[in-house]
């Protein structure tokens, strides 16, 4: 269960981060400009480019995990090895977001989403492989 909360954690975050990092440096920038009115379309077509190239890519701007998988200290695996490629964790992505709503349901419960099901991927805890020798 503990791995089950730790990736419904990890995804709360991703979303915080992505919203906060899209929306307030525009959000400001609106206030600057707000007497332009076209700059405003301009900027709320910037925010949602932005937001829906970060979404899909969320596991792929840090490393192969999202920032949430990082503090969280989760990793993606296929096949018992560290998915690495980006084609996967978009698409992974991708087959998740159609039943996004029953997503916190489906961790919960089978603990997959619908595209570790698809892909064949699971979220592992990542163990730290520190040596630790006694002298």
């Amino acid at each position: 269960m503990k791995i089950k909360i730790k990736r419904l954690v990890a995804m709360y975050l991703d979303y915080v981060f992505i919203f906060t990092a899209c929306y307030f440096p525009f959000y400001y920038l609106d206030q600057i400009l707000f007497n332009i009115k076209i700059l405003r379309y301009i900027i709320t077509i910037i925010v949602l480019v932005l937001i829906m190239y970060l979404f899909p890519h969320k596991d792929c701007l840090i490393g192969y995990e999202s920032l949430g998988k990082k503090i969280m200290g989760l990793g993606i695996y296929q096949n018992g090895e560290r998915v690495q490629d980006k084609k996967v964790l978009v698409k992974r992505f991708m087959e998740t977001v159609y039943l996004f709503p029953l997503y916190p349901l489906t961790v919960l419960v089978l603990g997959k989403s619908y595209g570790d099901i698809d892909l064949n991927t699971e979220v592992k805890e990542i163990k730290n492989k520190k040596s630790r020798s006694k002298k």
